[in-house]
């Protein structure tokens, strides 16, 4: 007869996503510690801090936030936690280049409602009960450079939501989609690593328009990769949409669906459930789309327009790279969600890092972005702005945007004619042909005064009784 065997059994709970982010040496990590630049205080609670700060403040966040958080109608908003030592890598972070940390709460992680200008980055935003990071009836939010991560819906979605950027995250094993745009227009996806979420990488639904999703890497999501439902004029190029989806014949790589007019091009489609190469899932109702990965019957195939991801992933890595927009404003960093409004701006910044160091060893690039720039001055250039051999400083567009560049004039808008005085000499019939601009918003120096020469009230009168030039 055998003696009986007791056996021990120790179970241990696994660390959640916060508690292993709050681990290390330091036995002060695990605090919160939020500073306020504006006015100056220091807190223990980010809600706290960002609802004294004032609009314009930058906050800083270190050591872990067990929190949820909520920025109601505010505007020029910096929430940042600790910068990665060798700065963000060119698809996102990795989870322990981060060590500021906002974590669980009864909801969201943080929502952004009726807000405009807010920039978040440098943070791990994990573990909340609903979505990581929600955007709601907002613009111009910055989603830059976090790990969204844990969280029990979304990690990131948008909401009735325009003109944000969320750009370099690591968007990771969330329980629904990791990216999800609801009636939103005119929004930047680039750069993002979405990947090993319960639902669909990226989900572009319900009236979602005129959006740019570029140079993702958007890899094993439980069900589709990219996937487009009722959203018109969308441009989805340069992507790597790789192993998502789990059940052949309803998973996809990039899907359309009674969706319209969309660009879908250069993207990478391999490995996914429907077994498609480089090509859409073309579901009922999509017409009108066209790329090269678009087939037959949801629209034309049109040959790859290459997209520089470089713009995106390249910078950084060898390679010093600033941005100029016309959306730019002063005090911006110069990064693609924080661009230069002028072009000295983006020359002085070349010049302080060439004061300080050497150009890194592929050089300089300045990129400009899509829209008309005036000019009142020449733009001076130097000896002290050129590269070295190897490493040239280059002034470029965007692949693929537009740019002008002008030194005339740009005419305020031109509005229909309301003085009665001046609508009394104008017949009737041409009263909504005729338009007006008000010169004083110019700033032009003071020419002479009129000279009327009566030869020109002969020559009116003679047009005004000839046929209608056509």
């Amino acid at each position: 007869m055998f003696a009986p065997i007791l056996v021990a059994v120790v179970l241990m709970a696994s660390p959640t996503f916060a508690e292993a982010a709050g681990s290390g040496d330091d036995a002060s990590s695990d605090t919160c510690v939020v500073t306020v630049d504006s006015p100056q205080d220091t807190f223990d609670d980010l809600q706290d801090a960002i609802d004294e700060a004032n609009d314009g403040a930058t906050i800083t966040v270190r050591g872990v936030c067990s929190e949820s958080v909520k920025i109601y109608k505010r505007h020029d908003l910096r929430i940042h936690g600790v910068p990665p030592n060798s700065g963000c890598s060119p698809y996102g972070p990795a989870q322990d280049d981060l060590t500021s940390t906002v974590t669980g709460g009864s909801r969201e992680v943080i929502k952004v409602r009726k807000s405009k200008d807010i920039d978040i980055r440098y943070l791990k935003i994990v573990d909340g009960k609903r979505e990581g990071v929600e955007i709601e009836n907002s613009r111009r939010t910055t989603l830059a450079c976090n790990c969204v991560a844990h969280n029990h819906d979304e990690g990131v979605e948008l909401e009735e939501s325009d003109d944000n950027t969320i750009e370099q995250n690591l968007v990771t094993m969330n329980g629904y989609d990791g990216i999800k745009l609801n009636e939103c227009k005119e929004n930047t996806i680039r750069a993002n690593t979405v990947d090993e979420n319960e639902d669909d990488g990226l989900a572009i639904e319900d009236d979602s328009h005129e959006n740019g999703v570029t140079c993702n890497r958007i890899r094993r999501n439980a069900e589709d990769g990219i996937d487009v439902d009722y959203s018109d004029e969308n441009e989805i190029k340069a992507n790597e949409v790789v192993d998502n989806g789990r059940r052949p014949g309803e998973d996809n790589g990039i899907e359309l669906r009674k969706s319209d007019k969309n660009f879908v091009d250069s993207n990478q489609i391999t490995g996914n459930a429907d077994g498609l190469v480089d090509q859409v899932k073309c579901q009922s109702g999509s017409d009108g789309n066209s790329g090269s990965n678009v087939v037959p019957p949801c629209g034309t195939t049109t040959a790859a327009v290459p997209i520089d991801c470089a713009l995106a992933t390249g910078c950084g890595n060898g390679l010093l790279c600033y941005f100029v927009s016309t959306k730019g404003k002063q005090g911006n960093t110069g990064t693609p969600s924080s661009p230069f409004g002028s072009f000295e701006d983006a020359r002085d910044a070349i010049r302080r890092h060439k004061e300080s160091s050497a150009l890194p060893a592929h050089g300089a690039i300045v990129y400009i972005g899509e829209g008309i720039y005036p000019r009142d001055r020449s733009l001076e250039l130097g000896p002290e702005d050129s590269g070295e051999p190897g490493a040239p400083v280059i002034w470029r567009n965007i692949p693929g945007e537009e740019v002008r560049i002008i030194g005339a004039k740009l005419l305020p808008d031109l509005l229909q004619v309301t003085d009665p005085a001046a609508l009394a000499r104008i017949q009737d019939a041409h009263e909504s042909q005729i338009l007006q601009a008000d010169l004083t918003e110019l700033d032009l120096p003071p020419g002479p005064p009129p000279v009327w020469d009566p030869a020109i009230s002969s020559a009116l009168a003679s047009i005004s009784s000839s046929t209608t030039c056509r």
